[in-house]
């Protein structure tokens, strides 16, 4: 990246922590600061460095990896309709872009779920931010469709809670495991088939359409699963 560019999106990243810093733990904005020259460099890296990135407009050579999964939804499903993002990350980078599209298209609304974010309102009358976490026991009959990339330690209570209260849902598996003891690369590629296979059993279970089993374009080299049920 061209030194002019760079500086540009400098200035950008100044402006954004000096509307959202204070929202931050300060290890986080240090965190931010520190890895911001060379993130910039890499369209894909840890969430946190990704949803800056969005916020303040960064651009590749190709769509960023919340406007990949963006155009993934959009392809597969109606997002005119209750959308409910879970483990939104500290930044709402993805649910801005479907709120974006919802106010497009006239219709929708969608809502969050993260006790990380920050403390911030809504940017969009359709948005609605709960800083809660999510779980088997959240109430989401009032919501059409589950979105989720990245989520961690809650994975499967999406997969379950989606399946068994007949939801559409879209997860991209996270790419981290979550054990007290490392995985090696060959056994976190089990544990990844294995939520891609449990996503299988559930939806078959309770009969909630067909799952895909899909992933981004070879060129992110992002090669974790993304799974989501077809009707």
């Amino acid at each position: 990246m061209e030194e002019r560019e760079y500086n540009k999106y400098r200035r950008r990243l100044r402006a954004f922590l000096k509307k959202y810093g204070n929202a931050y733990p300060p290890e986080v904005v240090d965190f931010i600061k520190a890895c911001f020259k060379d993130s910039v460099e890499n369209i894909y890296d840890v969430d946190i460095l990704m949803q800056v990135k969005q916020a303040i407009g960064v651009k590749y050579d190709k769509p960023s990896y919340y406007e990949a999964h963006l155009q993934k939804i959009m392809e597969n499903f109606d997002i005119g309709c209750r959308v409910v993002e879970i483990a939104s990350g500290r930044f709402p980078a993805l649910a801005n872009l479907v709120a974006t599209e919802q106010l497009k298209i006239g219709k929708g609304t969608i809502t969050l779920y993260d006790p990380l974010l920050i403390n911030m309102e809504p940017e969009y009358p359709n948005m609605t931010i709960k800083r809660k976490h999510f779980s088997h026991k959240t109430n989401i009959k009032d919501y059409d469709l589950l979105i989720s990339t990245m989520p961690c330690r809650i994975t499967d209570a999406i997969l379950e809670t989606a399946a068994e209260n007949h939801k559409d849902f879209y997860v991209a598996i996270c790419p981290c495991d979550h054990f007290r003891k490392p995985l090696g690369p060959e056994e976190l590629g089990l544990y990844q088939q294995y939520e891609a296979d449990k996503a299988a059993y559930l939806t078959h279970k309770y009969n909630n359409g067909q799952i895909i089993v899909d992933q981004l374009p070879d060129e992110y080299e992002i090669y974790t699963p993304i799974v989501y049920n077809k009707r």
